[in-house]
């Protein structure tokens, strides 16, 4: 057998697809785009990791723009065309922050340290990762879910 014949890919035992995160060979693995690992961890190396839901304030700078964007079509309520895209465009943008407001981070501790990492999957995805990677790392214990406040 020699060096150049090709190894076969590591199977992946948990994977969040839209996170890029996946349990590899006893390791916790965060890709970047590019397919390089960002994050190595050791599945003996995390003392917890819980999934929560989070705030993210950043979404309220859509609602000053709904209101100032609906103030600008009343004052041009002379014009229906205009008054009717100002409205559109204000609703779509408060209904942005509406749904950016709450988001959902997976945190994990190791070694003393906290690392946040935004979860993009499905809710049910990254509960279930979560309740299977603790299971992971502290035996076959019973999987206590985090509910969403």
């Amino acid at each position: 057998m020699t060096d150049d014949a090709p190894q076969p890919a590591p199977i992946s035992v948990l994977e969040l697809v839209k996170t890029r995160l996946r349990v590899v060979n006893g390791e916790l693995l965060r890709e970047n785009r590019n397919g390089g690992f960002t994050m190595r961890l050791p599945l003996t190396a995390i003392e917890s990791v819980d999934y929560r839901p989070s705030w993210e304030s950043y979404s309220l700078l859509f609602f000053p723009a709904a209101i100032g964007l609906a103030l600008l079509a009343a004052l041009v309520a002379e014009n229906n065309f205009l008054v009717v895209f100002l409205y559109v465009t204000a609703g779509v943008a408060g209904l942005i922050a509406l749904t950016g407001l709450f988001g959902k981070v997976i945190v994990i501790r190791s070694r003393g340290n906290l690392t946040r990492i935004q979860c993009l999957d499905d809710a049910d995805e990254g509960d279930g990762f979560v309740c299977s990677l603790r299971q992971m790392i502290e035996g076959n214990e019973t999987c206590r879910s985090v509910k969403a406040k």
